[in-house]
């Protein structure tokens, strides 16, 4: 009994079979997911980008060398984003 618990701790329980329908369900669209969170962070960093408040917004799709994150994410940049705020403002501090 020992050796089957110490394998079973080295590479995890099965999963059920209606785990593994919902990873599989989920699966199937997960392509359709990302292509719409890029989208979608592409159109926040832009609005941000132009944003007076805002001033400087980290995406990779907007970098300089937007051909080498273009290779190294061939299929979008998805939702990686952030920004640094032109505010002093104690509210702005207080959402850090």
């Amino acid at each position: 009994m020992k050796g089957i618990k110490a394998l079973r701790g080295a590479i995890g329980t099965q999963l059920d079979p209606h785990s593994c329908w919902m990873i599989n369900r989920s699966l199937e669209t997960l392509s359709l997911r990302m292509k719409k969170a890029d989208a979608n962070a592409r159109l926040v960093a832009d609005f941000l980008r132009d944003h007076p408040k805002v001033a400087r917004v980290h995406y990779l799709g907007h970098h300089e060398q937007d051909s080498l994150s273009g290779a190294a994410c061939s299929r979008g940049n998805a939702s990686a984003r952030g920004r640094r705020s032109r505010s002093t403002s104690s509210a702005a501090r207080r959402r850090r």
